[in-house]
């Protein structure tokens, strides 16, 4: 056993460890520019000249994670005034090279460990990121955990007004801080494709926290209201799902907790406890590529928004969670199965994704079709086709964009270029799926009438009926050709999910079943076999997500059409919600009067484990639906 004290530190200041007891699991502190590894960490106590570092608040902590663990201390040369042309390559180089090194304790080194976990404060994120993706190899086999605590991925405006600064003393690594530098971007990019990387050799996890308020002191701060943070939420969370706001916190108090229950002492107790907790996680994500000799594989045709390269990737914009009014143990929960749905998602991805490209003013662009697909799929049963349209299309204003493009035209035009292949397939069931949300703005109203005659021409043509007045100019072989893929196809059924109420509007055929979230919520029931007698056990319950108060109508419509059978009032109901949690419980008075009706946390938290435990129920490598609308989780919003 080895451990340093903390006065030794003044001496040593970086690259050295603090504690080694032979553990699996290191934690690896990587502080932010103009700092070390004594100062970044250490809360002074106000009138004291008592301190507090955060490493000595871990060692105080008897809570599982934090004994099996061991800490080292990592950095970089950041001198103000003396580093000069030392930049973010030179950092990641002198901070790779100590981590691989024996120090003169003869201490094993920090790579030999299989399970690393970096907390990185601030400019200490983008060096850590940049030795992540540039010497990713000395990290084969390993566990990663990457908690990015104010790390300015896009840079900070602050550092902007700083430039001049770091130019008189000419320290480039200043200069690299500010707002979205070439450097931070190009970073940015890369350390993205990593995350997606579905052959990395290794594995990654990680969150992103963000501070509070602006540095000023409180009584500044009201003289201020301004309050500009040296980091701002777009800046710091941009890889990892569910950012965490740390309250009461400025960028600098963000890593210097004094007692137990600092919200970022709390965050890195959360972060191991999953960490030490994620074997338990699907194989999936082990695995290099989905297999496709699974039960019901999908071919999914997907329209993505692709309207710059700077553009975040759609899954993760879609946050489904937020921190305010939001449990702990939940967040940490469903965290771990969005991950596990994203990595299915991004692997499945090459295989199973044909997306068509939509740009501002531009023609629709499609991607090569690989007719091997297709020839894989041949001669197998019990396979399904869901063909999904776009939802929402915003710019960074969260405006509406216009789009020039004809995107019925785009989907016929794809199912022309593949129709006579599909013909060639056996194929058990279709889908035509629509993420058509509640909107009100005008372009998308329009765009959702499209939409839905285009559907309504697909189920006509199926009928033999005659196609609506209003329609798009088909060209006749194509006409041709999707009456005879309805025909050999006559179970084809058609989906909106969530909404799938709006399909009803234009749908008035019992042989075609809308199945949105009401099939796949009676397919629950059965898998789980939450229903007796027509009445929910007294031990199972009813979870609704509402995301925002336009799902209310959609949650109410669903309950009294496909509840009927169900005695609602001698329920166990719990509503995990966000904007619409009251709007909910209010609208659906009525139907759920006499029921047990709590707005909590934890069966939510049940449940998602049991998708973790029991992931050949929910995941088969290309199901991006299943994952999410399974479990109840009626209210999922669509990216937008």
């Amino acid at each position: 056993m080895y451990q340093i004290n903390f006065g030794e530190l003044k001496s040593k200041k970086n690259n050295l460890w603090y504690r080694r007891k032979g553990h699996d699991t290191v934690v690896v502190f990587v502080h932010g520019i103009f700092s070390d590894s004594q100062s970044c960490w250490t809360h002074k106590l106000k009138n004291s000249t008592k301190r507090k570092f955060w490493p000595d608040l871990i060692g105080e902590d008897k809570r599982p994670p934090f004994k099996t663990l061991d800490i080292f201390l990592g950095g970089y040369f950041t001198n103000k005034f003396t580093s000069g042309s030392y930049d973010i390559s030179n950092c990641a180089s002198e901070l790779v090279s100590a981590l691989e090194r024996n120090d003169t304790y003869e201490n094993p080194t920090v790579l030999s460990y299989p399970n690393i976990v970096f907390v990185c404060h601030s400019c200490g994120g983008i060096i850590t990121r940049y030795m992540l993706v540039n010497e990713r190899e000395k990290f084969a086999g390993k566990r990663i955990g990457l908690i990015l605590m104010a790390s300015p991925s896009d840079g900070s405006k602050l550092a902007d007004k700083l430039a001049a600064f770091a130019g008189f003393y000419g320290q480039k690594l200043g200069r690299q801080l500010i707002w979205q530098n070439d450097s931070l971007s190009d970073l940015d990019d890369r350390f993205k494709n990593l995350v997606h990387n579905k052959s990395r050799n290794f594995e990654l996890d990680g969150i992103e926290a963000y501070e509070n308020h602006s540095i000023l002191p409180k009584s500044l701060r009201l003289l201020f209201p301004i309050n500009k943070k040296v980091v701002n939420k777009m800046s710091a969370c941009k890889y990892f799902p569910y950012p965490r706001l740390l309250p009461d916190t400025d960028h600098f108090s963000i890593v210097k907790p004094d007692h137990l229950e600092h919200p970022a002492h709390k965050l890195l107790l959360d972060f191991l406890s999953e960490f030490n907790n994620s074997e338990a996680l699907p194989p999936h994500i082990k695995e290099s590529s989905p297999k496709p000799d699974n039960k019901h594989p999908f071919l999914i045709l997907e329209e993505k928004t692709n309207f710059s390269k700077k553009l975040k990737n759609e899954l993760f914009n879609n946050y489904i969670c937020t921190n305010k009014n939001y449990h702990d143990v939940t967040r940490t929960d469903l965290g771990r199965l969005y991950r596990t749905y994203l990595d299915v998602f991004i692997k499945s991805n090459e295989r199973y994704l044909l997306t068509i490209h939509i740009e501002e003013g531009k023609d629709c662009l499609f991607e090569p079709f690989e007719n091997k697909f297709l020839d894989d799929l041949k001669n197998k049963d019990k396979h399904m086709i869901c063909f999904e349209s776009g939802y929402n299309l915003r710019n960074k204003s969260s405006q509406v964009m216009t789009i020039e493009s004809n995107h019925e035209q785009a989907i016929i035009n794809l199912l022309d270029n593949m129709l006579d292949k599909l013909l060639d397939i056996k194929l058990d069931k279709v889908y035509f799926v629509t993420l058509l949300g509640p909107q009100k703005h005008s372009i998308i109203e329009k765009r959702r009438n499209k939409q839905l005659e285009f559907l309504n021409y697909i189920l006509l043509a199926k009928n033999n009926h005659a196609t609506p007045e209003k329609t798009f100019d088909y060209n006749p072989e194509f006409k041709v050709k999707i009456e005879k893929f309805l025909i050999k196809f006559k179970n084809i059924r058609i989906s909106s999910t969530p909404c799938g109420w709006r399909m009803k509007e234009i749908i008035d055929n019992k042989e075609l079943i809308n199945i949105g979230i009401v099939e796949i919520l009676n397919e629950y029931f059965e898998q789980s076999n939450i229903l007796e007698q027509g009445n929910i056990k007294d031990d199972k319950c009813i979870c609704f997500i509402c995301v925002n108060d336009d799902m209310v109508i959609d949650v109410k419509d669903y309950i009294n059409r496909e509840f009927p059978r169900i005695n609602l009032k001698k329920s166990n109901i719990y509503f995990y919600g966000f904007d619409g949690t009251d709007e909910m419980i209010k609208a659906l008075e009525s139907e759920i009067k006499g029921a047990t009706v709590q707005v909590d946390f934890s069966k939510i938290a049940e449940e998602t484990d049991n998708v973790l435990k029991n992931p050949h129920l929910y995941f088969d490598g290309s199901d991006r639906i299943k994952i999410i609308d399974t479990k109840i989780f009626t209210g999922y919003n669509p990216p937008s």
